[in-house]
């Protein structure tokens, strides 16, 4: 996971520069929202699965430019070029270079349904699995659809899951830096027990892989509660959610489905303020003082908050620091997959002892002593496959996997 990509094209600075409308790939939206001056309410635009350039989405775009100087920058969660065609990414591209306002594009399942859909996401839009910081703020996002290369979900050639290299990859994101107000965003929604459907979430029966484990669900939403994360955007439902849970499974983030920019809309089971049935987009006004003011607008000519979604979530009650600290390790390797060596890298208030490395029999193949944090492992005369990377510290052990590709 990278804060921002560096390789940005010259030709594309230079455009963007000139036109200030050049809305891909990622790395050139975060670069054109971290020169822009904070202010506050600081006012993000939410949406997401418009499936293809239709009135409804064109409508939305038209608004968003209405308010674009008001708002610091607007993020689609995924679903914006139907099947994942060539044509379905250039209608999508072309539409959005002409929206006023940053906005950053999440990948979906519908942007790889066809072969080649993945390769045009990273040719257009870079990595999917980044973040970067602004002001107070940490802004992350994941990739929670992955290529298959046949059908293996409900019709579909897509993986539905954060693995579990992702999911060390951002365990160290949270514990890098406290003082982040931390948001998430990914497309699927993770799976929230006794709120979401279960069939329309991570690890759902018609998703590969299913289970709440296998899928990374479980864990995500673990270590969104663990970390204080502060609110999770989704899409991929086609209807509005706003759930704050305030239990013990899932503590107090707040958890959005947004996903009315456009498709054919799902039957939902929550009414307003707190879900349902419409197209829309949200406008996020995050205050200084940690409070929320949400707004839902409907597609029309003009841009108007609908009174009735109309919800202020305070700012959370500050937890204090329990008098020992617990003892915290994260791992994880980049890239992942490689073809010839990777770093990897051990986060956390601990040292871990040593860094073994196991191939999928078991047999120890190497072995580190970690001394600045991370290691560069050289993985030289050793065939491609699957290997396990194991940290030892006194009392905590993690593992995570790595894929060697020659």
């Amino acid at each position: 996971m990278k804060r921002i990509i560096l390789s940005i094209s010259p030709l594309l600075v230079i455009c963007g520069v000139a036109c200030g409308l050049v809305n891909h790939p990622n790395e050139l939206v975060i670069a054109r929202i971290q020169e822009s001056p904070v202010s506050f309410p600081m006012k993000v635009v939410l949406f997401g699965d418009n499936y293809s350039v239709n009135s409804t989405f064109r409508q939305i775009v038209g608004q968003i430019n209405l308010i674009s100087d008001s708002i610091s920058f607007a993020i689609n969660t995924g679903d914006f070029a139907a099947g994942g065609t060539e044509e379905g990414y250039m209608a999508y591209i072309s539409l959005i270079d002409s929206l006023e306002a940053p906005l950053i594009s999440v990948i979906g399942n519908h942007e790889m349904n066809e072969p080649g859909g993945m390769s045009r996401y990273l040719e257009y839009f870079g990595n999917p699995n980044f973040y970067f910081d602004y002001d107070r703020f940490r802004f992350i996002f994941l990739q929670d659809t992955h290529p298959a290369d046949s059908a293996v979900s409900a019709g579909e050639n897509v993986y539905y899951m954060i693995t579990p290299a992702q999911l060390d990859l951002l365990e160290g994101l949270l514990s890098e830096d406290t003082s982040k107000t931390t948001f998430v965003f990914m497309h699927c929604p993770a799976a929230i027990i006794g709120h979401y459907p279960r069939v329309a979430t991570l690890g759902g029966p018609y998703y590969a892989p299913s289970g709440l484990e296998e899928s990374g669900s479980q864990r995500f939403t673990n270590l969104a509660r663990d970390h204080n994360v502060r609110l999770v955007g989704f899409g991929h439902l086609h209807c509005y959610d706003l759930y704050q849970p305030n239990d013990e499974e899932y503590g107090d983030v707040i958890y959005i489905i947004t996903g009315g920019a456009g498709a054919a809309l799902n039957p939902w089971l929550y009414d307003a303020p707190y879900g349902g049935m419409l197209h829309h987009f949200l406008v996020l006004e995050l205050h200084e003082d940690g409070g929320i003011s949400v707004h839902l607008v409907r597609p029309g000519d003009e841009v108007q908050y609908d009174p009735a979604y109309e919800q202020y979530l305070p700012p959370r009650t500050k937890i204090e620091e329990k008098i020992t600290t617990p003892e915290k390790l994260s791992l994880s390797a980049f890239p992942n997959p490689f073809n010839s060596e990777c770093r990897i890298e051990c986060k956390g208030n601990i040292n871990p002892q040593k860094l073994e490395i196991f191939n999928i029999k078991g047999e120890r193949i190497e072995e580190f002593t970690p001394s600045s944090g991370y290691v560069i492992w050289k993985a030289e005369n050793i065939p491609s496959g699957v290997y396990i990377i194991r940290a030892k510290a006194e009392k905590i052990q993690r593992e995570t996997k790595v894929l060697l590709l020659r």
